[in-house]
């Protein structure tokens, strides 16, 4: 069973995005929808299939060290107190042996990352997108997002993950509505979740051929 290294998979998605389609051709940024080269079919889809077996290398790697991890540490670990103290070494390597296994793959990525760019110095250079552009193709967010989420969200949250012994004795009894308020919202979107997916089921099912004609 392989371990699943969610970075790896955050890092393909925001290579993917550095792809995108203008008018005059395919274009690959340093950063989603800013200053870019011209590359053709072929070199994207070279350096795709380069990052996919890099990713797919260092999955495996990880996942290895991850399993030594879990078996070596308590195996060296029960060695150690029952032998000699040497294999408390082991252990302690074994345990942080998969973060060391993660920080150089991440590193070996964001070195291979770097080096495309060198690669298409030769191609025609691309302006960066401007700001309705990136709006439109989802490469930036609008201002009132940005605005609910500095000045709702995030003071809201603050809120009800603050201690209870910390805030006023008039605001206690609203911050408990508050955190109430959260489960009520939770428990809806579940259920608004079950509903929406039986909702699909059934009509998959009802579009399926029951037979012959």
């Amino acid at each position: 069973m392989a371990a699943r290294n969610n970075t790896i998979d955050q890092e393909r998605s925001a290579f993917l995005l550095r792809f995108r389609h203008d008018p005059a051709g395919l274009v690959y940024s340093r950063a989603p929808g800013g200053e870019g080269r011209m590359v053709s079919e072929d070199e994207a889809v070279a350096m795709l299939v380069e990052f996919e077996l890099m990713s797919h290398r260092h999955t495996r790697r990880f996942s290895r060290s991850v399993w030594i991890a879990v078996i070596g540490f308590p195996l060296f670990g029960m060695l150690g107190i029952a032998l000699t103290p040497l294999f408390g070494l082991l252990a302690i390597g074994s345990l942080v042996g998969w973060f060391v296994v993660a920080v150089v793959q991440r590193l070996a990525r964001a070195r291979f990352i770097a080096k495309l760019w060198s690669r298409l110095d030769r191609n025609p250079p691309v302006r960066a997108l401007s700001r309705s552009e990136k709006l439109a193709r989802g490469f930036a967010v609008p201002w009132w997002q940005t605005a609910i989420f500095l000045f709702v969200i995030m003071p809201f949250t603050f809120f009800v993950w603050a201690p209870t012994a910390a805030l006023p004795e008039r605001w206690r009894n609203w911050q408990m509505t508050a955190i109430a308020l959260l489960f009520v919202i939770a428990i809806v979107m579940v259920v608004g979740r079950g509903i929406w997916w039986w909702v699909n089921r059934s009509a998959e099912r009802r579009s399926r051929p029951t037979g012959p004609p």
